[in-house]
């Protein structure tokens, strides 16, 4: 399959293109009024061996609440290389206009692991962005 870029040719074609939604699940730490997953977010680019990724748990009550090491799981592709490089941003959005940049990272398993942030509360967005490369 794949996709054209810049022309018709076989050196313009990009065999290994695909993108989606994934469907995220907390699987530790505790969350309060977990947002909603919405069509605008929770969304992946694979071009290659480099995936991109997004995500929004959205509240419109604005009463999200996060506390304790917290993990999401379901991302798409999690089959690392030996040298495996990612890089993530997770912060929040909260009703009092402040944000909250979270200590972070994404494990081997493909779990996004969220650590020692103490409690967050009157979140909006909990949201997120990053990439990986798979094997």
């Amino acid at each position: 399959m794949g996709i054209y870029i810049g022309g018709t040719g076989s050196a313009n074609h990009l065999e290994d293109y695909e993108e989606g939604t994934w469907t995220a699940s907390i699987t530790a730490g505790t969350v309060n009024n977990e947002g909603t997953q919405s069509g605008r977010s929770f969304k992946y680019k694979k071009v290659g061996n480099l995936v991109t990724f997004c995500f929004d748990f959205f509240r419109s009550a604005s009463n999200m609440e996060i506390a304790g090491n917290i993990t999401i799981d379901g991302l798409p592709f999690a089959n690392y290389p030996d040298e495996f490089h990612s890089h993530i941003n997770i912060s929040t959005y909260q009703s009092n206009a402040g944000s909250f940049i979270i200590k972070n990272y994404l494990a081997n398993n493909g779990d996004l692991v969220i650590h020692d942030n103490g409690t967050v509360s009157n979140i909006r967005h909990f949201w997120g962005q990053g990439f990986f490369y798979t094997a």
